[in-house]
């Protein structure tokens, strides 16, 4: 038992040994990997650097040959940064360029959303000067209705209580009579029944003999239609406030929409035209090393044949 714990722990050690083995052979392959890739890296980019210089030089002579320097070439270190300050007044153009144009399309872009903000704005106090004149219409028509109430005089149940109809010269219907005459001999009628403390309310005790209502019943039903007719109005100017209200939230939603819309259509141009000019100022570059490179080694052949 003791040989077979000394077997299996051997053979443990092994295993991490193994492990760790093969741990630093993957480390020594990466780092092996990381330092070809950095040579790699290093090589373009002295080869670059070299290009530029060759560039610089090739443009150091053609400038010297069209007489820009004079009679004496300067070295490198003295031409250099004459052609470093000219690149630089060149971005720095570029980029003003650039940022006038990208104020120009923010500021076309920005007319449409306060086109609609201003017509939101003139739609909203439109709504709102509506609103109120209705309200001071509905205030001066309620005023005047209740001018007149207070100024009608209470009904006297001595002038509501009539007198039994005569009868028609024809022969009288006896039986639509007493029928008329059992109606009214009970309870008020309903259309007569009003609010306690209305000026114009008859009490049922003077209206329980009366058969004909055309004295007064106009008079006492026109407090119960003034106040359904207020009611119907109150219920019509809710609704159409809540509508209005609906109209402008959607409105002023429609507008924040095209407000974000409009954003992120401008950061997106912002970041493409950015792109864009980065684009076209390399392939500028690009092409300006290509052609000095050119011209140089046309200029360079024509001096060796001229020689």
């Amino acid at each position: 038992t003791q040989w077979l714990g000394n077997l299996r722990r051997q053979q443990r050690h092994e295993r991490r040994a193994q492990r760790r083995l093969r741990e630093q052979q993957r480390v020594r392959a990466v780092l092996k990997q990381q330092a070809l890739y950095r040579g790699w890296k290093g090589r373009q980019l002295a080869a670059k650097l070299r290009a530029e210089q060759q560039a610089v030089l090739a443009d150091i002579a053609a400038l010297a040959e069209g007489g820009f320097w004079g009679d004496q070439v300067p070295p490198l270190h003295e031409a250099l940064p004459v052609i470093e300050a000219g690149m630089r007044i060149q971005r720095v153009y570029r980029g003003s360029r650039v940022r006038g144009g990208l104020q120009q399309r923010r500021e076309a872009a920005a007319v449409p959303v306060q086109t609609v903000w201003r017509e939101g704005q003139v739609q909203a106090g439109l709504a709102c000067e509506k609103a109120a004149v209705d309200i001071q219409r509905v205030y001066r028509g309620s005023s005047v209705r209740r001018q007149l109430c207070q100024s009608t005089p209470p009904l006297q149940p001595a002038n509501v209580a009539g007198q039994p109809c005569d009868p028609p010269p024809e022969a009288p219907d006896t039986e639509l009579q007493q029928h008329k005459v059992e109606t009214a001999a009970g309870e008020p009628r309903p259309e007569v029944e009003v609010a306690d403390g209305d000026p114009c309310a008859v009490g049922a005790a003077a209206l329980s003999g009366s058969l004909d209502m055309d004295a007064g019943g106009v008079q006492v039903q026109w407090t119960t239609q003034e106040a359904a007719v207020l009611d119907i109005q109150r219920v019509y100017r809710g609704r159409l406030a809540r509508v209005e209200k609906r109209r402008l939230q959607e409105q002023q939603a429609a507008a924040l929409r095209i407000q974000r819309v409009h954003r992120r259509g401008l950061a997106r141009n912002e970041v493409r035209l950015r792109r864009e000019e980065q684009q076209k100022e390399q392939a500028a570059g690009h092409i300006q090393r290509l052609f000095r490179g050119h011209r140089a080694r046309a200029e360079a052949s024509q001096r060796l044949e001229q020689r």
